[in-house]
């Protein structure tokens, strides 16, 4: 286990400069209470069960930095407590059974930043708690395997906020070869499980393309404003197992799914089942 930069107290800024890390298990920045500030720097770690950022508490803010990792299961931003503030940065994992922002902190805040995957079994930004706010930028993932671009869980009754404006989520989707076929592989766009009812995801002039579903809702409400695109290629657009589902009035988006089997040819699908289990 190494260490880039660890601290147990106060604060951690960075401004320009590199941190890079080949053990395994390695950490780029670890705080455990505090601030970290990583400005116009960059995170390098090569080891699998890597982790860019970890922090149990206090605030996260990156700017104009760049954190990748090439090792499986490892995390860009891990966050346990607290605050994350991604702004004009890049996160990027190579790897499988990777996270490129894992939060039941407080707040997930992006700005025109990226989140790049290519491993299979992977999450672009999970959230078990607090609120994921989304402004311009990208969320990709290559492989269409078990991926999910944007993960929102609550098991306990807390809230959770998942709001997109103007991003781009892509999972597993090509523009070329639109029609498919095989076994469905189960990667979502945007999907949130809750017990509360008033728990919320909200897309505003957003585009998702996904191999399998687009939107997945179980429980909570799901609001779509503004215009853009929810296309796929094995299953539903849309699918609803819970809670409400409403196109604002002056929405215009394009809907469609290019599923070629029985079951999967619906652009919005309701059912009653959960379509997964949790994390």
């Amino acid at each position: 286990r190494s260490y880039g930069i660890y601290s147990t107290a106060g604060s951690i800024t960075m401004e320009g400069g590199d941190i890079e890390l080949s053990g395994i298990t390695s950490y780029g920045i670890y705080a455990t209470s505090g601030t970290i500030a990583l400005t116009d720097g960059n995170v390098s770690l090569t080891g699998n069960t890597s982790y860019g950022i970890y922090s149990t508490a206090g605030a996260i803010t990156v700017s104009g930095a760049n954190v990748d990792l090439s090792g499986t299961s490892s995390y860009g931003i891990y966050a346990t407590g607290g605050s994350i503030s991604l702004a004009n940065g890049d996160i990027t994992l190579e790897g499988a059974s990777s996270y490129g922002i894992y939060s039941t902190a407080e707040s997930i805040t992006v700005e025109k930043g990226n989140v790049s995957l290519e491993g299979a079994n992977s999450y672009g930004i999970y959230s078990g708690a607090g609120s994921v706010t989304m402004d311009g930028g990208n969320v990709t993932l290559s492989s269409n395997v078990s991926c999910y671009g944007i993960y929102a869980e609550s098991t306990d009754n807390s809230t959770l906020d998942v709001r997109l404006n103007e991003v781009n989520t892509s999972v597993g989707y090509t523009s070329t070869n639109q029609k498919t076929s095989g076994t469905v592989k189960s990667s979502i766009g945007v999907f949130m499980a809750t017990t509360n009812p008033n728990n919320i995801v909200e897309l505003t002039n957003s585009n998702i393309y996904c191999y399998e579903v687009g939107v997945a809702l179980s429980g909570g409400k799901l609001n779509v404003l503004g215009s853009g695109e929810i296309k796929t290629k094995k299953a539903s657009a849309i699918v609803v197992m819970g809670g409400d589902l409403t196109f604002e009035s002056e929405s215009s988006y394009t809907v469609e799914s290019f599923a070629t089997t029985n079951a999967q040819t619906n652009n919005i699908y309701n059912i009653t089942l959960p379509l997964l289990n949790g994390n």
